[in-house]
């Protein structure tokens, strides 16, 4: 961050004192946002509620980790030096999304806040520490999270309430129920991600199977299939909110 003498700081904090916003004073004073953000909240206060995470409940935080595995991104907003963390839902789910509502929230003592897009709600936390969380529990590759993501731990490291909360949150985001069927289906093109997903199962004792398709960009699609009686045991455990109302299960 560049250094800014004694006259800087305070044209920055007078200028910020008389309502001038961030973006204004950057351009006046010809200074990068990031280097005024820090004298600018010194005037005005944190504008943006900060978290407040309780990690008390696993078995919650389990769901946050795999929405975010499953149908989640985040990125560092330049104009207003904000990092977001996004997590995306069908709008036709409504009671995915309240309950997910209410996750995030009870975890990270704040509401996120929720827009639609085309065919997706979106719940979106602004917040480095909801970004740096969830890399204690998740590792992949800068530029291509979708095909490396994975546990960063063994999950024997992992209690088995975070271990229900993963899974859940996997299914709801990156899996669906079929209707009036005993079938319930993930897919990934992750090959750490599914690993991980198969060797929960094995550990449960619950039989799948895996399938490989070939995408138009020649990646694989991994898709994992939960049938017959291994429903009802897989959802009495998990409780995925998918499955709720479903018939057969």
């Amino acid at each position: 961050m560049r250094r800014l003498n004694e006259k800087q700081r305070n044209l920055i904090k007078n200028l910020a004192l008389e309502g001038f916003s961030l973006n204004t004073i950057s351009k006046k004073l010809n200074l990068p946002k990031t280097t005024v953000y820090y004298w600018f909240r010194k005037a005005v206060g944190r504008k943006i509620k900060k978290v407040k995470i309780n990690d008390n409940n696993k078995e919650k935080v389990g769901e946050i980790i795999g929405l975010f595995a499953g149908d989640g991104n985040f990125f560092f907003d330049k104009k207003n030096c904000e990092y977001r963390v996004r997590f995306y839902l069908s709008r036709f789910e409504n009671n995915i999304l309240n309950h997910y509502f209410r996750t995030i929230a009870s975890v990270f003592g704040k509401n996120p806040r929720v827009y639609t897009r085309e065919s997706m709600n979106i719940m979106e936390i602004v917040s480095k520490d909801v970004i740096s969380f969830i890399r204690r529990y998740l590792i992949w590759d800068d530029g291509s999270k979708t095909q490396t993501i994975k546990l960063s731990k063994g999950l024997d490291e992992l209690s088995p309430d975070f271990l229900i909360g993963i899974t859940r949150g996997l299914i709801d985001s990156d899996g669906y129920v079929r209707k009036n069927r005993r079938e319930i289906y993930f897919g990934t093109v992750s090959k750490g991600l599914l690993k991980n997903f198969i060797d929960y199962l094995n550990k449960l004792n619950i039989k799948f199977k895996v399938y490989r398709q070939i995408q138009s960009n020649c990646s694989t699609f991994f898709k994992l299939r939960i049938t017959n009686e291994e429903v009802a045991k897989f959802c009495n455990l998990i409780k995925p909110i998918k499955s709720y109302g479903h018939a057969g299960i």
